[in-house]
Parts: structure tokens; C-alpha cells; sequence
């Protein structure tokens, strides 16, 4: 999409996107130096291209260390066949090259925002992950207000000139009190609509930019001290109901006809004299 920016505009459909060299700086593969030119802590991260390359990388960094796709996925190996398995499964699903990346424990945060495009910020919202799925997606989160990792995401951000949305992930060291950046991901994360709900709204300012072709006033700030769950909710319908959906035509929410409660339902019935 970056590189089709001026194709789509003149088909009418509008973008706000980085460039193909700021998506190649923020890329896993570069992030080690992008940071070592912000002097912003990051854990030893090495790009091997065969798994000869990632055994023998491995063996330098000591277990446990991390296994990251170029694009996707990351695990943890605790051991040289964890390693030898994991980094397979990557080269074969994403191709070359693998990540790795020493382990830092701590805990994860996660900065989102918008960037103007001349090394600003239009707006920022961070978050301390409080549940982590099997994949280390934040199901959970509470907002916070940290200078130091306002100050990484600003040195990153500056240094890009970044132009729109973004994910900076990063992870605190309990003893220094210092973010090690992990990831930067040219998009929103997945808990986007969460700020909307206390009238900080991302994507409608995004659209706003996009419209209007004019920066919008610094967005508010997000209070400390909010949460959200990311949870699941069981839908229930009729197979016609189903088909109509699945065809594209109107959904009619009619509700679902419900069985008469058996006579031994009473049983579990208590009334009052």
C-alpha cells in the first residue's frame, strides 16, 4: 500500500501512511540500529538466515531468547531443539530472516499514536499490559503515564518522522526503570477503539487529517488509571437467519423462539407463602 499512495489517491481513495524507507527503518530486521541512533535501549536482536546461522546465534546469546517472523509470530525457545523447531517453523511460514533476541524480563507496555509525518506527534495513548494471550497480544491493559517511555517514543518517532498510525512496544527493566524497545508496528494495535470510550478517538482524527488535508489540534490527553478486557461474546441466531447474512441480504435480529421450561424446572423454584 505504501508504495501505491499515489495510485490510489487518484482512483479517490484516501491515505495516510509512511513511506517505504520508514517502513524499512522500524522493520525487525533494522531495529537494532534505529535504536543505537535514537539511544534507546533495546535487547540484543541478531537476523540469521538459516537455522546452521540461528543454532550458532543461539548458542552466543544463551537460552531462554526469542524467535520472531519478519512480519509475524514470536516465541519463546528455552533450548536448542526449541530453537531448532521454532526458527524452522518461521523460515518455512515468513521466510528469512528469523529474529532473534536476548530475553529481558519485565513488563510490557504498549504506546500508540499518530505521527504527523515531520517527526511530531498528533496524539499518544500508553497502556501497561496487565493480560497476555499465548502470543503475548495484550488482552488487558490499564493507562499510564510514563516520561520515560514518552521520551522513547518521541526520540523514535522524531527520527522517522513518522507519518501515521503506530505501535511502540516496549518492556520495563524493574531495576533500571528504562523501556527496551521490542517492536514498531505501522498501524494501530488491536485495542484502538478503547481510548474512544473515554472521548480520545484515533481513527476519527486519522479520518479528520485524511479529509481535510490539515493537521488537527493536539488530540487530549489520556487519563492515567483507565482499563480494558478484551473478551468474547457467544451470538445467538436461527440457520435462515444465518444463510440471509451469509448472502449479504438485511439480517433480521428477530429473536430466537425459546423452549418451554420443563415441569422439573419447578422443582428449583422458590416462592414465597
Amino acid at each position: 500500500l505504501s508504495h501505491l499512495q499515489d495510485d490510489l489517491t487518484d482512483r479517490g481513495l484516501l491515505t495516510y501512511l509512511p513511506d517505504p524507507a520508514m517502513l524499512k527503518r522500524r522493520s525487525k530486521r533494522c531495529l537494532y540500529e534505529l535504536a543505537e541512533q535514537c539511544d534507546v535501549d533495546i535487547p540484543e536482536t541478531h537476523a540469521v538466515y538459516e537455522l546452521k546461522e540461528a543454532l550458532k546465534t543461539g548458542a552466543a546469546l544463551g537460552f531462554p531468547l526469542m524467535v520472531k517472523g519478519q512480519y509475524y509470530d514470536a516465541y519463546v525457545a528455552h533450548s536448542e531443539y526449541e530453537l531448532s523447531e521454532k526458527a524452522s517453523k518461521l523460515l518455512a511460514q515468513w521466510g528469512a530472516p528469523v529474529i532473534l533476541q536476548r530475553c529481558i524480563q519485565g513488563t510490557e507496555f504498549n504506546a500508540m499514536g499518530i505521527g504527523d509525518g515531520e517527526g511530531g506527534i498528533i496524539g499518544l495513548c500508553s497502556i501497561r499490559k496487565t493480560i497476555l494471550s499465548d502470543k503475548g497480544k495484550g488482552m488487558g491493559g490499564i493507562t499510564i503515564h510514563d516520561p520515560r517511555l514518552d521520551a522513547t517514543v518521541k526520540a523514535l518517532i522524531a527520527e522517522l518522522k513518522w507519518r501515521g498510525p503506530f505501535e511502540i512496544e516496549t518492556i520495563k527493566d524493574a531495576e533500571s526503570g528504562g523501556h527496551a524497545l521490542i517492536e514498531i508496528n505501522p498501524r494501530f494495535p488491536a485495542w484502538v477503539h478503547f481510548p474512544s470510550m473515554f472521548g480520545v478517538n484515533f481513527p476519527a482524527t486519522l479520518v479528520e487529517m485524511m479529509t481535510t488535508g490539515r493537521r488537527p489540534a493536539p488530540m487530549a490527553s489520556c487519563p492515567a488509571g483507565h482499563f480494558y478486557l478484551r473478551h468474547q461474546v457467544e451470538v445467538l441466531g436461527r440457520l435462515d437467519q444465518l444463510a440471509e447474512l451469509s448472502a449479504g441480504a438485511d439480517f433480521d435480529p428477530a429473536p430466537v423462539q425459546k423452549a418451554p421450561a420443563p415441569e422439573t424446572a419447578k422443582l428449583f423454584t422458590t416462592s414465597t407463602p
